[in-house]
Formats: C-alpha cells, sequence, structure tokens
C-alpha cells in the first residue's frame, strides 16, 4: 500500500510516492480532535481512534443489491435512520455515494446523543480482498453542519481508477444537495496530506495559520534557491517575498512557482531540506510543493483543513 501516496488516494498531478511497504508504516491512531491525514494503507486520517473494518462477510445485516448496487449494512437501524433524515439524506441517498461498480460494500453506521452519525465503509472484490475503506461522519463542527473526513484507505490495485477522489466528489455532491452540511473538514498531517488537501480545495480553518505558513515559506525559499546555479542577489529575494506576501490560501501555496527551478527530492534532503520518506528521490518539485512536502521542521507542517461547500 502507499498513501496519497501510499497508494495515491486520489491522482496528483505526478506520482511523487516510491512503493510504500505497510509493515514499515503501522496504522497510526487518528489525530487528536480531528482528522483528514494521510495514513498508512493509503489515506487521510484523524479524528480519534479508527474503529475496526466491517469483516468481509459481516455476519446479519441488510443487504442491498440491485443492478449495479451490492451494499451490506450491518448496523443502520430506525435511529441511524432518523439522524440521516435529519440531515435531508435517506438511505437510498447515501447508497448512491458508496456503490462501486463490481465491487462489495460493508457498511456500518454510529450514532450518538449529539445527531451526528458515523460510517465505517469497506470495499471487497470478488475474491475478498480489500480494496478500500473510507470514514467520516456527519453532523460534526459547533453547528452540526460539517462533514469531518477521519479516514481513507486505498489498495495498490485501486489505483489509477479514481477510486478516492470519486468518493470525495460524491460525497460532496450529495453534501451540497441536502442543504444542511455547509463543510468538509479534516486535519491534514501525515503523509504528502500536507499538499494533497491543499490541491484539492481545502483550506486553513484559521487565516492567521496563512500567514504563519507564509512566513515560514520566506525562509524556506532562501534556502530552496541556493541549489540553483544560478545565484540571486536582494532585489530577486525582495521580489520573491513580496509574492510570497500575496497569497491568499494554502492552494496558493501548493502552487507556488519560481520560473524554470525545479529541484528532485534527493536534491533536497541531500542539502539538508527535505524529509518525507513517502516521497520518491526522483520526484521533482517547484517551491511549494517541495515545502509543504517537506517534513522537517522547516517545513509547513500540519494543519486544520476546510472545505466551504458553496
Amino acid at each position: 500500500m502507499e498513501a496519497l501516496g501510499l497508494s495515491i488516494i486520489f491522482e496528483m498531478d505526478e506520482d511523487i510516492l516510491k512503493d510504500w511497504n505497510e509493515e514499515d508504516h503501522p496504522r497510526l491512531p487518528a489525530g487528536q480532535g480531528g482528522g483528514g491525514q494521510f495514513t498508512a494503507g493509503a489515506g487521510f486520517g484523524g479524528g480519534g481512534q479508527p474503529k475496526e473494518p466491517p469483516p468481509a462477510h459481516a455476519e446479519g445485516g441488510n443487504v442491498v443489491s440491485t443492478g449495479e448496487r451490492n451494499i451490506r449494512w450491518t448496523h443502520l437501524d430506525g435511529g441511524e435512520r432518523a439522524i440521516l433524515q435529519r440531515y435531508n439524506i435517506n438511505q437510498a441517498d447515501m447508497e448512491k455515494v458508496l456503490a462501486v461498480k463490481n465491487l462489495r460494500v460493508e457498511a456500518r453506521a454510529y450514532s450518538n446523543a449529539n445527531n451526528r452519525i458515523d460510517l465505517n465503509v469497506q470495499y471487497y472484490d470478488h475474491d475478498d480482498d480489500h480494496v478500500a475503506g473510507f470514514e467520516f461522519g456527519i453532523g460534526r463542527g459547533a453547528n452540526h453542519d460539517d462533514i469531518h473526513i477521519d479516514l481513507a484507505i486505498v489498495n495498490n490495485a485501486a489505483q489509477g481508477k479514481d477510486m478516492g477522489s470519486n468518493f470525495i466528489s460524491r460525497l460532496e455532491s450529495l453534501a451540497k444537495k441536502t442543504g444542511t452540511i455547509k463543510s468538509f473538514s479534516l486535519l491534514a498531517d501525515i503523509s504528502i496530506g500536507y499538499y494533497a488537501w491543499a490541491k484539492m480545495g481545502f483550506d486553513y480553518q484559521n487565516k492567521d495559520d496563512l500567514e504563519t505558513r507564509k512566513g515560514r515559506m520566506v525562509i524556506y525559499a532562501k534556502e530552496f534557491i541556493k541549489l540553483s546555479p544560478r545565484g540571486y542577489d536582494e532585489a530577486f529575494l525582495n521580489d520573491l517575498n513580496g509574492k510570497i506576501s500575496k497569497l491568499k490560501s494554502a492552494n496558493d501555496i501548493a502552487n507556488f512557482k519560481i520560473p524554470n527551478m525545479k529541484f528532485t527530492a534527493k536534491a533536497l534532503k541531500d542539502a539538508g531540506w527535505f524529509r518525507n520518506s513517502d516521497v520518491a528521490d526522483d520526484v521533482s518539485m517547484d517551491l511549494g510543493k517541495a515545502f509543504m512536502l517537506n517534513r522537517n521542521s522547516e517545513g509547513h507542517g500540519s494543519w486544520n483543513a476546510i472545505k466551504r461547500l458553496k
């Protein structure tokens, strides 16, 4: 497995990860108080200890099999359905999000007294091999109008099929239709999640984080350009700093480039200005990507992310 780079859960602008060895990256407990990290197994996570996935053949449950839909609910009673209805979501709506052609779905729903429902969704192929899994909560946040992404796993066999990005896209489309969900949130704090979520349109929950990251990026940029044989004078640095100061979002930072200046992960590592064991040495990176993916103290670091629905 790889992680968004565990097995690139979403198709990025290039393959940036080397082969993922699951034994070297045991599944980690979710982050404190929030989620959205890319974690071992190929994805993002956080928001509490991950629940155990349903077994390949769950006992009992309500099997829904119509056309291309093959879904087994192992825990979806009247209480869970009532909470879904509170958010203008019925069981059929959710099953349209969950269903994937030629894959069997094992789904569990967990409700609590706060009118929140958490879902654990696992995908299996015809040989009962695990293909992917997603955990997310509906009704999170102070106003119960947020979908919080806790964890996603996509195995190697499912790569190149946009399974992760398509799942999030279907869930987002459903959320927009409900009129009750205003945002998606997560904690980007593992592997390449620092960068990947920004590329997917997530932004800082706290705008002060943007200013902090821009200041840190200015420092990183000074070291980044030292790898260029051309050298740069004070006027160039002042111009660069001015451009960084005008960045307005996490996506702006991720996409920031200095024309004709890219370096491989290995070159940056050798210079002591890059650390991310999930990024292949031969990956060539612009300033923004290198800064966000760098897991040294000089890099971007983890961040609380939000995507407000329009």
